[in-house]
């Protein structure tokens, strides 16, 4: 939750400075990083908190790119029922994370929970070098 409230004011400063694709660009590599710290754990036990500081500030940032993003792409519009999905979509990831992460744990002993947690990030990311011909751009 910590690192999730730091990130906020960078994102505030920095959401109309650069485009959207930069920014989620920029929290898909926190968020890597910071399963790539957890992955560490077993080696250098110090590191779960610095881990879990990285990934809630990608995640916090994330969600807040979300909301700013319901917000542009509906100017001048209502935009209650897309912050109402974007905002059960997220639920809905925290109610499905959780356990997921708890069947890694029973099924692996922990050992490849860093790469499950790496692999939304990675597909953000690489959802940022794609676009589709049809898909409006919204910075």
């Amino acid at each position: 939750a910590t690192g999730a409230l730091l990130s906020q004011l960078p994102i505030f400063f920095l959401a109309d400075r650069f485009t959207s694709t930069a920014q989620y660009r920029v929290c898909a590599v926190t968020l890597l990083f910071g399963a790539i710290l957890l992955g560490g754990t077993s080696t250098f036990p110090h590191l779960p908190w610095p881990s879990a500081f990285v990934f809630g500030a990608g995640g916090g940032a994330l969600y807040t790119l979300a909301m700013i993003q319901v917000a542009r792409s509906r100017s001048g519009q209502p935009v209650a029922a897309l912050t109402t999905l974007a905002v059960s979509a997220y639920t809905l990831g925290a109610v499905i994370g959780p356990f997921s992460a708890g069947v890694i744990l029973d099924l692996t002993g922990g050992r490849h929970l860093w790469i499950v947690l790496g692999v939304v990030p990675a597909i953000i990311l690489l959802m940022t070098f794609t676009q589709l011909p049809n898909q409006r751009k919204v910075n």
